[in-house]
């Protein structure tokens, strides 16, 4: 390679790790964005009352040595428009929640929310969990777009100095 080949590897690399970051980051904010927007729309549905019919929690062996989680099986029915549904799902969309099994037992009423739409899709009306509200990929993506343009100011002064501009 040749002297003016060569000085161009270096902002040349500074620029596509810079590229790549900043489209990381945009792929974090766009899935925030998706998910904020998912939970948003179950949070809008209306709620009814179930009647729970099954409640188990046992604990499961984990995949790790020595690892262990519960496992909840909830059953519950609700009444939409005269009509008769059962539900099994704790969240709608299958995220994490915050759920205590012990306040509903067999028999105890409990809050779903229901699609209007397809009144057959509902959700426990439980708080979402915290590391489920997105704000993990908030900071995930703010870091990797600080090391992006980071690189990319890097790039353009390397770049800058080579064309004698600085």
């Amino acid at each position: 390679m040749t002297a003016p080949q060569i000085d161009w590897i270096v902002p040349g690399i500074l620029g596509g790790l810079a590229a790549v970051l900043l489209l990381m980051a945009a792929v974090c904010g766009a899935f925030y964005w998706h998910l904020a927007g998912r939970v948003a729309r179950v949070e809008a549905w209306p709620t009814t009352d179930a009647v729970v019919v099954f409640n188990e929690t046992r604990i499961v062996q984990g995949l790790k040595l020595n690892t262990s989680y519960p496992l909840l099986t909830l059953e519950y029915t609700y009444e939409v428009a005269g009509r008769s549904y059962t539900g099994k799902k704790v969240n709608v969309d299958g995220t994490a929640v915050k759920f205590d099994a012990k306040a509903y037992p067999v028999g105890s009423q409990m809050p779903v929310r229901y699609d209007p739409a397809d009144p057959s899709i509902a959700g426990a009306n439980i708080e979402l969990a915290p590391e489920m509200k997105g704000y993990g990929l908030i900071y995930l993506g703010a870091g990797i777009a600080a090391l992006g343009l980071f690189l990319a100011f890097f790039a353009v002064r390397s770049w800058l100095r080579q064309r004698g501009a600085l």
